[in-house]
C-alpha cells in the first residue's frame, strides 16, 4: 500500500472501525486518468455558470438550474426495511436509474467517477476547482463537474453540480451505509437542497417531496416546531439544546444514529429544538461512524425518522411535524 491517498485512506478506515468498504476495492484515480478527464474541462461560463469564492468554498452561481411549478415525490428506495434511508432513484435522459442519498449533512454533491462521466458530466477549469469532504472522514479529493441533466420523476434539473471523487470503486464513507445491497453512486448535498423552494423529507411515508417554486405551508393541526434554518460549513443546521446547554445542531438526514457527539455520555440526553423535545436521546460518538465537523453535535435519520421534516431555503425555515 505504497500509495499515499490510499495509505492514509486505510488508517482512517481502521480509526472509525473499518464500517467502510475494504481500502483494496477503492483506488486512487492515477494522473493519466485524471488528465483524461481533464482534457474535456469546459470554462464555468460555457454554462452560463459564475463561480465565487466564500469562506466554506467555491460558490457556483446558476449551477442547478430548474423550471418553475414542478412538484413531485419520490418514494425511498429502501422501503420499508430502512424508512430513515433517503435513497431515491433518480434519471438521466436515458430510462436508467440511478440511486441518490440525500445528505443534509454534507454541502456539496458527490458522485462515482464513472457515473458521473457516463451522465455526460464535464468538468470545470482550469483552473479545476476541488474540494475534500468536511462532514465525512473521507480524505479523497472531489473536481466539479457539470452534468447537463437529471431527472426526478417528471421534474428537471439542468447544469447539476457534482464533485466528481477522484478515486475508483464504492464512494467510500460519503455513502454513509456502505454495508446496504444498494449503496448510492450519488450523493445530494446541500448546495443542491438550496435551489428547491423546498424539500421534505417524509420518513413516516417514505417520500421525497421537491418544490421548485411553490412555498410550503405547514398543517395547524401537526405542525410541531417551525425553527430558523441555519449552516455550518454548508451543513444544514438548527439551534438546540442539549441537556438544557445551547447548542448548533446538525440536521443529518443520512445519519444512522439519534445523536452524535464527539465525547457523548453514557446516559441518554434530553434535546430540544424548538417546541421539539426528544427526552432520551442516546449518543453515539462521532469517530464511530466517521463524521466530520467535530464541532457540531448530530441529530441524525433515527431521531428525525418520526416526523416529517420540511426544509425551506428560501424561507430559511425548518419544519417538523407529526405525520
Amino acid at each position: 500500500m505504497s500509495n499515499p491517498s490510499l495509505l492514509v485512506l486505510a488508517v482512517l478506515l481502521l480509526a472509525a472501525g473499518c464500517r467502510s468498504p475494504r481500502v483494496e476495492q477503492i483506488h486512487p484515480m492515477t494522473e493519466g486518468e485524471m488528465r483524461a478527464v481533464f482534457s474535456r474541462a469546459q470554462d464555468p461560463r460555457r454554462f452560463w455558470i459564475t463561480v465565487y469564492g466564500s469562506e466554506e468554498g467555491a460558490y457556483f452561481a446558476n449551477a442547478n438550474r430548474l423550471h418553475p411549478d414542478q412538484v413531485v415525490a419520490l418514494p425511498f428506495a429502501a422501503g420499508k426495511a430502512q424508512p430513515d434511508w433517503p435513497l431515491v432513484g433518480v434519471q438521466a435522459t436515458s430510462k436508467e436509474s440511478f440511486l441518490a442519498l440525500v445528505d443534509t449533512s454534507s454541502r456539496d454533491s458527490w458522485g462515482a467517477p464513472d457515473i458521473v462521466l457516463g451522465l455526460r458530466g464535464t468538468p470545470l477549469g482550469p483552473p479545476a476547482y476541488d474540494a475534500v469532504p468536511e462532514h465525512v472522514a473521507e480524505p479523497v479529493k472531489g473536481y466539479a463537474c457539470v452534468i447537463p441533466t437529471l431527472r426526478y420523476d417528471l421534474m428537471q434539473m439542468e447544469n447539476v453540480l457534482v464533485y466528481l471523487r477522484a478515486a475508483q470503486g464504492p464512494l467510500g464513507y460519503l455513502a454513509r451505509r456502505d454495508e446496504k445491497k444498494t449503496p448510492p453512486v450519488l450523493v445530494l448535498g446541500m448546495s443542491w437542497v438550496n435551489v428547491f423552494s423546498f424539500v421534505q423529507l417524509n420518513y413516516p411515508e417514505k417520500l421525497l417531496f421537491l418544490s421548485s417554486s411553490s412555498a410550503y405551508g405547514p398543517s395547524a393541526d401537526h405542525l410541531i416546531a417551525e425553527v430558523p434554518l441555519k449552516t455550518v460549513r454548508g451543513a444544514l443546521a438548527v439551534d438546540g439544546l442539549i441537556d438544557g446547554e445551547p447548542a448548533t445542531l446538525v440536521l443529518d438526514s443520512a445519519g444512522d444514529f439519534e445523536l452524535a457527539m464527539t465525547e457523548p455520555p453514557v446516559e441518554p440526553v434530553r434535546v430540544s429544538v424548538g417546541d421539539l423535545v426528544f427526552p432520551r436521546a442516546k449518543a453515539v460518538a462521532a469517530r464511530e461512524h466517521a463524521l466530520g465537523l467535530p464541532s457540531y453535535p448530530r441529530i441524525g435519520a433515527k431521531w428525525l425518522a418520526k416526523y416529517k421534516v420540511t426544509i425551506a431555503p428560501k424561507a430559511k425555515v425548518v419544519y417538523f411535524e407529526r405525520p
